[in-house]
């Protein structure tokens, strides 16, 4: 469909003499841009221009309108981008939406405040602005830190390699940078030399990580690795819950593993809740898998359920060929509203009965097998000499979306750990957009803690991924697979690994500092 010239003006006069229409309009280009910008699409650069019409939107209105419009972009980005959740956990569903809009609202309010007292000072305040709020929606017990914008940028690692200075935040930090400046050279079109100043400012900000990925990249790193395996079974979530199939379960997972077993693993991940129940009062069970772990002489990582007097957890149990001990690790972080509502208070009186407990430490596996010498030729990683046993190394795990939170991965890393091991069971969420979300999140964690990752998930996406966010051997959705692969341990500690995200501290420093020195402002007016 064409417009002649004439309703192009019209259109234009009814935006000019229709307010509410204009903003309609940016919301909804909002909405639809930062939609985009998540997997499975592949236009995450949308991103680089989701705030420019939330600035024109948010500079038009005061504060609380800001706020208001904020809250209903939120809303929306939400409910379309998570709806899966609707179908796992209705109840959760509501409360993280609700939660998470109000990064948008606060965004907003705040923005067209500073904006109104010094629009230099909210220029600058800005990508400081969003950076802070991005690092703050991790903390309590309400934290669902999924759509942060930087996992938009997953499938760009020439990009992305920096992050292991500034952790995610500084990918954050820079499409902040990047829209801001496009803002302006909208803003400034009819002035020659403005356009060119922002235009050469585009251009190195696009240049300087380019320039870090393609030196890091191009290493050829050397390191020591371990041959692990995974196991996608592809087992549907409901019914490895139902009591007649508890037996079958398990003897599926067990033969899958016979058959990997030719590949000669050291280490052998089963996805989260492989084994559906506690461990601990199935003993049957319970010597059918160290019996297979004895014979083979493997290494063992499962999801499963574990229980005390407290209540009941979602576990990852690492079993060792060196005798017939386990050790047990239990999911620091829950999903609020599907798997704990811990942020109500007791006085309240809601029903938790139904609802698990989250463990308290993070805890280290150990693992005695083989280790490889590697080197990287270019394009994949090769051994350099025949495997020998060492000193033992450290293997961790994380459950399901903890592997979305950079800061406790982190933690891991900082109590000595050599590898991390991503559990997960997305199979409720079906060919949704869920598990393409999810494993984008991964390569961040590689990357952040020069690490290599390897992620396994019932129904998919498992894969094995490298300390540079390369993907190899990737399970699809609904399909049952099993991959063996030699990958490298941690190749140093990262300067992200060691301080976390300063970043964020330092931007919620200057955001205050801003509100503070605008509120400052407002006060000097009168007297002036």
């Amino acid at each position: 469909m064409r417009f002649t010239n004439r309703q192009v003006r019209e259109n234009k006069l009814i935006l000019k003499n229709n307010p509410r229409a204009k903003d309609l309009r940016d919301v909804l280009i909002t909405v639809v841009l930062f939609v985009l910008s998540y997997a499975p699409s592949p236009f995450g650069f949308l991103i680089y221009l989701a705030f420019i019409p939330q600035l024109h939107l948010y500079t038009r209105h005061k504060w609380p309108m800001a706020f208001l419009y904020g809250y209903l972009i939120g809303l929306l980005v939400n409910l379309i981008t998570l709806y899966w959740i609707f179908f796992y956990a209705d109840y959760g569903f509501a409360i993280i939406v609700t939660g998470n809009a109000l990064q948008f609202a606060f965004f907003g309010g705040m923005l067209s405040f500073l904006h109104g007292k010094n629009e230099k000072l909210a220029w600058f305040a800005f990508p400081f602005l969003w950076t802070f709020l991005e690092y703050a929606r991790q903390l309590g017990d309400l934290a669902f830190n999924w759509l942060n914008i930087a996992y938009t940028q997953s499938y760009y690692l020439y990009l992305l390699q920096y992050v292991e200075y500034t952790g995610y935040l500084g990918v954050v930090f820079w499409i902040c940078l990047v829209n801001i400046t496009l803002y302006y050279v909208i803003k400034t079109r009819y002035r020659v030399s403005a356009m060119v100043r922002g235009t050469l400012i585009i251009m190195i900000l696009f240049l300087l990580p380019l320039a870090v990925g393609i030196l890091k990249l191009n290493e050829t790193p050397s390191a020591q690795g371990i041959s692990v395996a995974y196991v996608q079974p592809n087992i549907d979530p409901v019914v490895k819950w139902e009591r007649d199939f508890l037996h079958e379960n398990l003897s599926m997972l067990l033969r899958l593993t016979d058959s990997v077993m030719v590949t000669q693993p050291d280490l052998v991940v089963w996805p989260e809740t492989a084994v559906p129940y506690d461990l601990r009062s199935a003993n049957d069970n319970l010597n059918l898998i160290t019996d297979h772990v004895q014979r083979y002489r493997y290494h063992l990582l499962s999801g499963a359920m574990d229980q005390d007097a407290a209540g009941r957890y979602n576990a990852a149990y690492f079993f060792s060929p060196a005798d017939t001990q386990f050790t047990v690790y239990r999911k620091l972080l829950l999903v609020p509203g599907a798997e704990s509502l811990a942020y109500f208070p007791d006085w309240m009186g809601i029903d938790q009965s139904g609802y698990l407990k989250a463990g308290k430490d993070p805890v280290g596996f150990t693992y005695s097998g083989l280790l490889y010498g590697l080197y990287f030729n270019g394009e994949d990683w090769q051994v350099s000499h025949s495997p020998v046993i060492q000193e033992p190394k450290t293997v961790s795990s994380v459950i399901c979306y903890e592997s979305a939170f950079p800061n406790l991965v982190r933690r891991f890393y900082m109590a000595g750990s050599d590898l991390v091991v991503i559990i997960t069971n997305d199979g409720w969420f079906g060919y949704s957009s869920q598990p393409y979300q999810h494993a984008r999140v991964a390569v961040f964690r590689a990357i952040e803690n020069r690490s290599s990752i390897i992620r396994c998930a019932n129904t998919g996406i498992s894969e094995f991924i490298d300390p540079y966010g390369r993907v190899y051997g990737e399970g699809g959705v609904r399909e049952t697979r099993l991959a063996q692969k030699i990958m490298p341990l941690r190749l140093f500690e990262t300067f992200y690994t060691r301080y976390g995200d300063l970043l964020g501290i330092i931007s919620g420093i200057l955001v205050f500092s801003s509100l503070i020195l605008a509120l400052l402002t407002q006060k000097a007016k009168p007297a002036g």
